[in-house]
């Protein structure tokens, strides 16, 4: 990571079931794979997961513009 002069402290994940194992909205508490503790670990980062979005967006619209 000579490149960009480090590693970054913490790195954010989406609740993909790839990184999240469990995630209690209630608790806010998140379980992370074992294999991706593992790898932030080897690398020292802490994985931090997104708050749960319980819907998206109420302003996206599609482009009315792209619909001609």
């Amino acid at each position: 990571m000579v490149t960009f002069g480090g590693m970054p402290e913490e790195v954010l994940f989406d609740n993909a079931r790839a990184f999240v194992v469990e995630h209690d909205a209630a608790t806010r508490t998140v379980v992370f794979n074992h294999k991706l503790t593992v790898f932030a670990k080897h690398w020292s980062f802490r994985p931090r997961s997104c708050g749960a979005v319980s819907s998206p967006n109420p302003r996206a619209r599609p482009s009315t513009a792209l619909a001609t």
